[in-house]
Parts: C-alpha cells; sequence; structure tokens
C-alpha cells in the first residue's frame, strides 16, 4: 500500500482519484442494456402507433356533450341522439370514444359523436 507518513508515525492512504474510470460494460452488461433499449423502443413504437391509427391527423368529429342523468343508458341517449337509426352502432361509436368499459354512472359526462 502506498501513503503518506505524517509526522507523528500514522500513514494516510491517498486521496481517491476523482473522475475515476469510466463505466466499463462487460459483454452480457451490453446485451442487457440494448435488449432494454430494444424493448423500450418497441413499447414507443407500439403506443405511439395506437395514438396515430386511432384518429387521422387534423381529424374532428363533431360531438354533442351529454351529463348522465338517473336512468339514462348506453341505448336511451343513442336512441334520443340519432332518432330512426340503429342504436347498436352509435353505442358502439360512444363506447370507442369515451374508452368506456363498464356501467355509467350517474353525472358522468359523454361525448357522443355526431357523424
Amino acid at each position: 500500500m502506498s501513503g503518506t507518513v505524517v509526522a507523528n508515525g500514522t500513514v494516510r492512504a491517498p486521496a481517491a482519484r476523482r473522475g475515476g474510470a469510466p463505466v466499463r460494460l462487460t459483454r452480457r452488461g451490453r446485451a442487457v442494456a440494448f435488449v432494454l433499449f430494444l424493448a423500450l423502443a418497441v413499447g414507443l413504437v407500439v403506443v405511439g402507433g395506437q395514438a396515430i391509427g386511432s384518429r387521422e391527423a387534423g381529424e374532428t368529429v363533431p360531438v354533442k356533450v351529454v351529463r348522465v342523468q338517473p336512468g339514462d343508458t348506453l341505448w336511451s341517449i343513442a336512441a334520443e341522439t340519432a332518432p330512426g337509426e340503429d342504436p347498436r352502432e352509435l353505442i358502439a361509436r360512444i363506447e370507442q370514444f369515451n374508452d368506456l368499459s363498464g356501467s355509467l354512472q350517474m353525472g358522468q359526462t359523454l361525448s357522443v359523436p355526431l357523424e
């Protein structure tokens, strides 16, 4: 061990180098880093592709905003919005447009696509 002898006879260890050596990855470390980067890139592509595929750029859809009242159902909202049309098609669009997965809640706000 190298060090400096101080006047009273104690040995002081040399100060740690600042900056140190750069991190060196082993072959396995590089492979793990590459796989993590690849997984992140694939995840971003999938999420971004879904966002792009769900709506064309600049496309707007006219909507009617409806607040759910007691006793309202998707069927009644669809039938009121588009009388004379098959409510099932509009119900599917309402569910997709509002990302619905369960039952309606009183006071919930729905955007009903008019096209």
